[in-house]
Formats: C-alpha cells, structure tokens, sequence
C-alpha cells in the first residue's frame, strides 16, 4: 500500500496485482462513511475480488471529526452531519427528514470530489469507463451524488448502506444523464441509515432505467461477508472488459 495526495486528499493506494503499479487499466474508489477513520475501509483490499490489473484507492474524508465533535479513533467526515436530528427522525419514523438530515451539506464535498476524480484520471491515465466509484454510508452518499451531477459513463456504482438524500434534486439529474450499472446494499435493521429509504433508492435508479442490483441483508449497518461477494461480483463483472 502506497500513501498518496490527490487533490488535497490523503489517500491509500493498492497497486494492482499483477505489478502495473503506475499504470493500472482499471481503479476502483472506495469512500468510508461518517465518523470513521480514513483507513477504515482499506480491509477490503485484501477481501475483494477484482481483475488483476485493477488498483483500489481509498481517500480519506477532509474533515477532522475528532477536533470538531470529540468522535476519537481519528474520525473523519465529508461533510458536518446533525446527527441529533438525524436520530429523532429515525426514532420517530419521518423519512424525509432523515433523507435530508443525511444529505445536506454534500454540495461543498461533491466539489472537493470532482477534483479528486479528475487528478486522479489524469494521474493514472484512467478513463471513467475503467473506474467503479462508490463507498460506506456517506461516502455511498457522496459516490452516487457526484456520479448524478455529471454525465460521465463511470463503469459502475457501489452503493453500501447508503440512503436516497433530496430526492427531486436526484430526479431531476436522472432525467438529463445516462444509465449506470448500480449495487446497492443495505441492512433490513440498519438502526443508521432506514431501510426504507434504501429500497426507494433503488426503486428511483430502476424507474430511470438504471441496471440495479439490491442486496438486502440481516443486518444493521455494515459491509457482512455476503455483500463483500456480492461486490466482488459486480467489479469483476463491470470491469471484465478493461
């Protein structure tokens, strides 16, 4: 594993197995949730299955958690979340204010993320074709609203334990972009993150003619050993041809 700056973004890179170290054909960019550490998805490298020629990055949120709320074990963020409001609206089964409790404030990070794809496409050499983008929880979050806001033709998209966040903003943009191929994962008792807002996700990305693939799980909010195939799975699908 190699540390990296990109665009201001501390990130961890996994070369590709088979030595194409600077010059992968194919990344995939994995982003982790609210209040983790910056390294706290970079187990997965050594859990998925992916092409051989394939690098995996995983950066690291821009907000220092632990200076802001006191969260420890480095904590870090994409973008200030209430997490008060988030709770009760949890607790009291309002939906629509936990959608936008969960997405609001995204606008500033999507800016900071597009710097971060374009440095790194234009580091590696990769295309949008040749890379997966997606992540945990916010950077799901993240992954899926930026993909949204441009027309690029990404090779797909990993959605785990995410949520739908503004839903006529995420309309409207399905309306003026492509389809993309979509895994969304999401814990039947996920006490974060409702499930219910996760199967209407999905069901928005179907009607828009996205290809979608919906992995429910018994769980609450986590990636199990089930959803770690089932991502295998899609990479290794979407990027045979790289």
């Amino acid at each position: 594993m190699i540390e990296l700056n990109v665009a201001g973004l501390k990130s961890r890179f996994v070369p590709a197995r088979d030595g194409s170290e600077l010059r992968p054909n194919s990344i995939v960019v994995m982003l982790h949730g609210y209040g983790a550490p910056g390294d706290d998805l970079v187990f997965l490298a050594d859990q998925l299955e992916v092409p051989s020629n394939t690098a995996l990055v995983f950066p690291e949120a821009p907000l220092d958690l632990d200076a802001d709320t006191g969260l420890g074990n480095g904590a870090r963020g994409w973008w200030p979340i209430d997490s008060i409001q988030l709770q009760v609206a949890m607790f009291t089964g309002q939906l629509a204010l936990a959608s936008r409790a969960a997405g609001a404030g995204r606008q500033d990070a999507r800016v900071m993320f597009s710097a971060f794809v374009d440095e790194l496409q234009a580091r590696f050499g990769i295309g949008p074709s040749q890379m997966v983008l997606g992540g945990f929880s916010q950077g799901a979050i993240l992954s899926l609203d930026w993909a949204l806001h441009n027309d690029q033709p990404w090779a797909g998209l990993l959605c785990l334990s995410g949520t739908l966040v503004d839903g006529d903003d995420w309309k409207a943009c399905l309306a003026s972009r492509g389809a993309l191929r979509t895994l969304i994962s999401h814990g039947q008792v996920d006490p974060i993150l409702p499930f219910q807002l996760a199967q209407q996700l999905s069901a928005l990305l179907v009607q828009a003619g996205w290809e979608v693939e919906f992995k429910a799980f018994n769980g609450s909010h986590a990636i199990p050993p089930e959803v770690i195939a089932a991502v295998s799975q899609s990479i290794m699908r979407w990027l045979a041809k790289t």
